[in-house]
């Protein structure tokens, strides 16, 4: 289910109960989300009602993430449990039912839990794998998809943790931040280079894997979330 302060924005039919697993604004009225059957949604928040204009059969096993391109609104990325980073565009896919090719793909040798276009410009969709691996995808002007950067770092948090999700700096193109599962227990700042940059810690505070991590939009305040739902905050003093 997605809520807005108007109410019930969308909700899984009861006789079809699939399971929501992100989404993304495609403009201020619209909205793609990514399931556990594999499908897309398109959502409407002007239309009434609580079902989707429209579902893509995308994946044959269960979607992580969906991210718009910030420029190209019609293009957007799925991140999947069959290993794939896709690229589709959302004017040649079909409906629900109808098979649909994405326009370029990544594999990954596991199962990967996000993939996000870079904010700015969205040349780069930034990705997250069981395989223990964060890459740095590039996205050319003609679609196609090249692995620019990796790392090795450990994504394995066991099966009572929430994945690791490296998500971008909202207002650059050459940072981003990711969990880790180092002692003491930190969050970690990489560059466009996969070059750790720099850790926030605090042992008297922070004792936990933050598994979801997130820069503030507009002020220099970074949120880290562990799993038990516990919300650590750093910031500029």
């Amino acid at each position: 289910m997605i809520s807005h302060r108007q109410g019930i924005v969308y909700s899984s039919p009861e006789d079809n109960y699939n399971l929501l697993k992100n989404f993304d604004f495609q403009s201020d009225s619209t909205l793609l989300v990514s399931q556990q059957d594999g499908s897309v949604a398109l959502v409407d928040r002007r239309t009434k009602g609580v079902e989707a204009e429209h579902e893509y059969s995308l994946h044959l096993k269960s979607l992580r993430t969906v991210s718009i391109h910030p420029v190209q609104t019609h293009m957007f990325a799925t991140a999947s449990t069959d290993g794939t980073v896709c690229l589709w565009d959302h004017r040649k896919i079909k409906s629900k039912g109808k098979k649909n090719e994405p326009v370029d793909l990544v594999q990954h040798a596991k199962s990967v839990t996000s993939a996000y276009f870079s904010p700015v410009t969205g040349k780069y969709i930034l990705s997250t794998s069981v395989d223990d691996k964060i890459s740095i995808i590039k996205h050319s002007s003609q679609g196609k998809l090249t692995t620019d950067k990796a790392m090795r770092h450990d994504n394995h948090v066991g099966r009572w943790l929430s994945s690791f999700r490296a998500v971008w700096h909202p207002r650059r193109e050459d940072l981003f931040v990711v969990g880790s599962m180092k002692r003491p227990r930190q969050i970690e700042i990489y560059n466009d280079s996969c070059e750790a940059l720099t850790t926030f810690k605090c042992p008297d505070n922070l004792g936990s894997v933050c598994s979801l991590n997130a820069i503030h939009s507009t002020r220099d305040i970074l949120v880290g979330a562990n799993s038990s739902g516990r919300l650590h905050v750093f910031m500029n003093s």
